[in-house]
């Protein structure tokens, strides 16, 4: 996937790129049952919007976008050169996450986190960079009930969400540093006060064939 010439991307064309990055998430933990006054729902709602609007004028950057990509052959689907996944879907902010990376050769690799959103045009904005870490190949898992593998990899790195980070769509941006090759990690942070009896969900085909959830994987 390379960067798109020019100043930005329409939010159109925006939307369309962050569904085909890859991944399934469904919130959870939104069934809190209360009843909101039509003022408090208008309040509720303006509140938010004025922090996506705010969240929204920072300047972007188009680095999210993965530049170096490789798919295995054989198995048609994934980039063992550097994958990985996170060990939840989704998380509040003060909570943490473990990222797990497998790298095949061995290769140090860094990790990009950037929050998706319009910004401009841009569709994404660094909120963090992590690593150098050190890569190792981790044990790909046998082919389970259903075409369920089931991965037990050890843990690069723990993220504890700040907690000024606004709720939407992160990604991990994966760069082995042997050779530059990419690929992304997905997790959603959800609104810490939410109380509304909302579900959502958002599923998308993964770039190396993964679909992930609490350490499992469908290839």
């Amino acid at each position: 996937m390379k960067a798109p010439e020019g100043p930005g991307i329409s939010r159109r064309g925006w939307l369309k790129r962050l569904a085909g990055l890859g991944a399934g998430a469904a919130l959870s933990g939104c069934a809190h049952h209360r009843s909101y006054s039509n003022f408090e729902l208008h309040e509720l709602v303006g509140s938010k919007a004025d922090l996506v609007r705010r969240e929204n004028r920072q300047i972007g950057t188009h680095d999210w976008l993965l530049t170096k990509t490789r798919i295995d052959p054989g198995a048609k689907y994934r980039c063992p050169w550097i994958e990985g996944y996170c060990s939840r879907a989704s998380v509040r902010a003060g909570e943490s996450l473990d990222i797990f990376v497998s790298t095949n050769p061995i290769s140090e690799f860094t990790t990009d986190i950037f929050r998706m959103g319009f910004y401009g045009g841009a569709g994404g904005r660094l909120v963090s960079k992590l690593g150098p870490f050190r890569g190792q190949v981790q044990a790909e898992p046998a082919i389970g009930r259903n075409r369920i593998r089931e991965c037990e990899w050890e843990s690069c790195t723990t993220l504890k969400i700040p907690h000024d980070w606004l709720s939407g769509v992160y990604v991990g941006k994966l760069t082995a540093l042997r050779e530059g090759l990419q690929s992304y990690v997905i997790f959603i942070v959800r609104d810490f006060q939410s109380g509304e009896r909302i579900s959502f969900s958002f599923a998308y085909s993964i770039p190396d064939g993964k679909s992930v959830a609490e350490g499992k994987s469908v290839l």
